[in-house]
């Protein structure tokens, strides 16, 4: 069965639906049709791209590591699920060629509430610090609270950075 697509027919129809309608209420009802062709071809594969990341990220967190028998000096500072998320945040940090010189934690007892504080000094490009901290945000429980960017060179597009990043726990 083929289907034959008749163009003369189908500018009749168009030409006689406009002189039905009129031009300007006709366009006012194709927008709505543009936008949802628009999002459906635009938006939706880049929402579904990022529900399979976040989905990767979630996975990644279920993957239970053997913290005790690899660092036991861990297991009394950090629990099991604060280290896959520090490891899934350097991860993260890494993919976006972001270059970490150090880091640093310490527990914060703040209204009651444990939470474990990463100073993390790095160096690399502006748009992905960007991007990874958009991811970041988005994917665990974390506060950004301070961010302090320099240039390495004054010519140079390398940034010298400087992350405090607190982990919440998952309910807070």
């Amino acid at each position: 069965m083929s289907v034959r697509i008749n163009i003369p027919l189908i500018r009749w129809r168009v030409a006689e639906l406009t002189e039905r309608c009129g031009r300007i209420p006709l366009f006012l009802c194709l927008l709505p049709c543009v936008l949802v062709i628009f999002w459906l071809s635009v938006m939706v594969p880049s929402t579904a791209a990022q529900y399979k990341t976040l989905s990767d990220i979630h996975a990644q967190l279920k993957k239970m590591l053997p913290v005790e028998r690899l660092h036991p000096d861990l297991k009394t500072h950090v629990t099991t699920s604060e280290y896959q998320q520090v490891n899934i945040l350097f991860d993260q940090l890494q993919e976006h060629h972001l270059r970490i010189r150090a880091s640093q934690y310490q527990r914060d007892e703040k209204a009651g509430a444990e939470s474990l504080v990463l100073d993390i000094p790095a160096e690399g490009e502006y748009l992905p610090l960007v991007d990874t901290l958009w991811q970041l945000q988005e994917s665990l429980p974390i506060d950004i609270e301070n961010i302090t960017l320099q240039r390495t060179a004054p010519q140079g597009t390398s940034l010298a950075i400087t992350l405090r990043i607190r982990l919440r726990k998952e309910g807070q």
